[in-house]
């Protein structure tokens, strides 16, 4: 198995002491084997930086103040006013919190009369802790809970609801 198991002095002590221990017996053998190659594969898993695809999502809307109002009630933070980049027309941007460099990515509400709010094509989903409870504040800050709370097999929890705006959004979590 050699390399497979990485070049480090305790993947090495670790292996070989183990293998020492259970030398008459080929299973044990085998089962150290998978369990250094499964610790090995964990530590490449943890330690890889995968590349985040997404870099910043804009949501629109008609409304900001009444936009700004439904997403700093139900995510229960405080938008950023944005200065437009450039020459953008009657662009209007708030921003979501951020923690500048890190791996994180942001984005804001836009209004604009290039581009309008409304359901049918690209899904936002916002991270929690649960999202059961940002759902739960949905219809108290204007919107419309339109899918509960639901699993997705391994991959968590989630809810669909639609914004004081029409865009279709959801909330995902792990529990």
């Amino acid at each position: 198995m050699g390399n497979l198991f990485g070049e480090t002095k305790f993947r090495k002590v670790f292996y070989y002491y183990c293998i020492d221990k259970c030398r008459t017996d080929l299973v044990n053998q085998h089962f150290i084997k998978v369990i250094c190659y499964t610790l090995t594969l964990n530590k490449i898993r943890m330690t890889s930086q995968v590349k985040n695809p997404f870099a910043w999502v804009e949501i629109y809307v008609e409304d900001m103040n009444r936009a700004q109002k439904f997403y700093e009630t139900v995510l229960q933070i405080k938008m950023i006013p944005m200065q437009t980049p450039g020459a953008f027309g009657d662009l209007e941007m708030l921003s979501f919190p951020w923690a500048q460099g890190e791996s994180n990515i942001s984005g804001a509400l836009c209004k604009t009369n290039e581009m309008k709010p409304g359901t049918g094509g690209t899904l936002v989903y916002f991270t929690c802790e649960d999202c059961s409870v940002e759902t739960a504040r949905v219809e108290m800050a204007g919107g419309i809970v339109l899918q509960k709370k639901f699993p997705i097999g391994n991959h968590g929890f989630c809810t669909m609801v639609m914004d004081t705006e029409g865009n279709t959004i959801g909330f995902h979590s792990d529990k």
